[in-house]
């Protein structure tokens, strides 16, 4: 459950008692309300609730000058601004209230209903296809026994396929909160964050050159010593980051806190939200909410779909057309068209394998690539056995 899924779910009686800093706004009369704002930035340390505190200071000193000024006429004009400057404050603290009670929500997330005791088990990994550059295609021609011919298809390496609006989120796996995760990141400013391979890199899911993350698609929040765990495995590797599904105990946000640690939530559509003040110093580095867009990584998570299925389809087509040229070879080895099938295959063969490279994760444009070689091998192959 996300920070703002867990906020949605606090009682009424929650909410009102975490309002209380209200109290010293109404109390305040003007003069003194920004005492409340300058208890909210101390607690969230955040950019935001530090400029509402500056600016609120301010224009409660000046209320309090004008009060405090010998001048009778002064005096006047001081409490009518005081007043009116308290409507304001009482008001703008109203509005504002939503923010600080999903932050604190953060800090005290809600188990889910029903939730299982264990982390749910992941399901088994579904690599992403990495192009292999052209100049590491074989270009001799091998002989290839033509039962190997077939292989190919279950060779082919497979994406997880990102559903469409109306089949379901746009984060329903945890490689696709990874996928998420290393989107964030660019989003934050580091710019080469890329997914590392299963398994690799002392369990760190998603690495950059000066920052690293773990994330857990778990139904259950997050304790301190798995965040324990993050801090010690990016010793001298740069910022450190976590995303969690399910929020975080009140344990691992304290140590966090202390640690520098960046806490980070998600949800199923792809909302990321920061759970303390290492992670809002980076939202805020990097331009805020207008910085963040979930629909750009589920419209990412499309197009990538979309180059999976030409991806398929091309691996398939290739399939076809060797089948039809070894029936034309008549089982000649010797044959040209033999031939000709011997050395695509070891092309397309070299293309699969090397997809494998990295833990199977790739970028769009290297799965166009590969689409692209493995193409090309189905039309010089039709070509050959048009020729026959």
């Amino acid at each position: 459950m996300s920070d703002t899924a867990s906020f949605a779910t606090r009682s009424l009686a929650w909410k009102v008692r975490h309002s209380a800093w209200l109290l010293a706004v109404a109390l305040g009369v003007g003069s003194f309300s920004c005492i409340g704002f300058i208890y909210c930035a101390v607690r969230v340390r955040s950019t935001a609730w530090k400029r509402r505190a500056f600016v609120t200071t301010a224009f409660s000193l000046l209320g309090l000058v004008l009060l405090l000024t010998p001048v009778e006429l002064m005096q006047e004009v001081g409490a009518g601004y005081a007043a009116v400057l308290w409507l304001v404050l009482i008001g703008y603290g109203l509005f504002v209230n939503r923010d600080y009670l999903r932050w604190r929500s953060a800090q005290e997330p809600v188990p889910p209903i029903a939730a299982p005791q264990v982390p749910a088990a992941p399901v088994a990994p579904s690599p992403m296809p990495v192009a292999v550059p052209q100049d590491d295609v074989p270009t001799r021609a091998v002989s290839v026994p033509a039962e190997q011919v077939p292989a190919l298809e279950r060779d082919a390496p497979q994406i997880e396929a990102v559903p469409d609006e109306q089949a379901g989120p746009a984060v329903s796996s945890w490689q696709q909160a990874e996928a998420l995760a290393a989107w964030h990141m660019q989003k934050l400013g580091f710019e080469d964050a890329k997914m590392t391979p299963p398994g690799a890199d002392g369990g760190l899911d998603v690495r950059a050159t000066d920052a690293v993350a773990q994330v857990k698609h778990y139904a259950t929040p997050i304790g301190a010593p798995v965040i324990q765990q993050l801090r010690g495995a990016a010793h001298g590797r740069g910022a450190a980051l976590f995303y969690s599904l399910s929020g975080y105990t009140k344990a691992a946000v304290e140590y966090a806190n202390d640690a520098a640690v960046a806490l980070f939530t998600y949800n199923e559509s792809g909302d990321v939200q920061s759970c303390n003040h290492a992670a809002q110093v980076l939202h805020d580095r990097a331009g805020g909410d207008d910085a963040f867009d979930p629909a750009e990584f589920e419209n990412q998570a499309q197009i990538v779909a979309v180059l999976q299925q030409y991806f398929d389809v091309m691996n398939a087509k290739f399939i076809e057309v060797a089948e039809l040229a070894l029936a034309a070879a008549n089982g000649d080895n010797q044959s040209p068209i033999y031939r000709a099938v011997a050395a695509e295959s070891a092309r397309v063969k070299a293309i699969l394998r090397s997809l494998q490279v990295d833990g199977g994760r790739v970028s769009s444009d290297r799965l166009i690539e590969a689409s692209s070689a493995i193409g090309d091998a189905v039309v010089r192959l039709a070509e050959d056995l048009e020729r026959v």
